[in-house]
């Protein structure tokens, strides 16, 4: 399937319905579903994050309730209703565990489902033209992301997401944990100079290295050398990082700016 496909499907959807603003469906989510016959239950689940069963048409959409995180119950949500509307050809049942509601691994040469179900999700609960209304024409910072994760009820990493597609400045979002980086998101216009961060591990030189007890939670920012994440970059170009570990999640991001 063609990488926008999912956000076009979501954007159809959302300007079918008539969608004014954010409120309607940060207020509407189950009911906008149900419009579409896929039902919303909540449960205690301990084998995955989400489940998706479609009979005759009808989808059942099962979540886990995460009281602390409201955000990420709304994408868990939105993101089986993805596979609800994208992904029927290819079965009818579907159990998604944690790596795949946080898989937002770009490829180059292949199809990650996940991937497409989060897409959809991202734009269903923040399409972009509400979006890019609401931040300013500066790059994205963790600020910024937090503020529309509130003001949409989304989770962080998502707005992150969301945000950095919107962004109109050459940008790259790194998520990481203790190990590895995990996945990452480039900005259209990081998209169109074709940068490919080095992935492969985590940098020496980035400022991710600097994280420790002391900054656990806190956001830290630092410039460094272009070829700290890229192999083949204008040397003169400058890269801004601005960092976060979340040391209860054992998950962090990273939002590069390069100038």
């Amino acid at each position: 399937m063609d990488i926008c496909i999912p956000k076009i499907k979501a954007t159809q959807m959302i300007n079918k319905l008539g969608v004014r603003d954010h409120l309607d469906i940060v207020n509407n989510l189950e009911e906008i579903c149900a419009h579409h016959n896929a039902y919303i239950s909540y449960s205690d689940l301990s084998d995955c994050e989400g489940r998706l069963i479609v009979k005759n048409g009808y989808g059942m959409i099962t979540v886990r309730d995460n009281f602390d995180y409201p955000g990420r119950t709304r994408h868990s949500i939105a993101h089986e209703f993805g596979h609800f509307n994208l992904h029927l050809q290819k079965k009818q049942h579907w159990t998604c565990k944690e790596d795949d509601i946080e898989s937002w691994l770009e490829h180059k040469n292949d199809t990650n489902i996940e991937l497409e179900a989060n897409q959809f999700a991202a734009e269903f609960l923040m399409p972009s033209h509400f979006v890019s209304g609401i931040i300013s024409r500066d790059p994205v910072n963790l600020k910024m992301a937090k503020e529309v994760s509130s003001l949409f009820e989304t989770s962080l990493t998502g707005s992150l997401f969301k945000t950095i597609e919107v962004s109109k400045h050459l940008q790259i979002l790194i998520c990481f944990d203790e190990k590895r980086v995990r996945y990452f998101k480039r900005s259209k216009k990081a998209i169109e100079h074709n940068l490919w961060p080095d992935t492969s591990q985590i940098p020496k030189y980035s400022i991710i290295n600097n994280i420790n007890s002391s900054n656990y939670n806190k956001s830290i920012k630092r410039t460094t050398y272009p070829n700290t994440w890229f192999q083949s970059c204008n040397p003169n170009l400058k890269v801004n990082e601005e960092t976060i570990y979340f040391s209860n999640l054992k998950f962090g991001v990273n939002i590069l700016t390069i100038e």
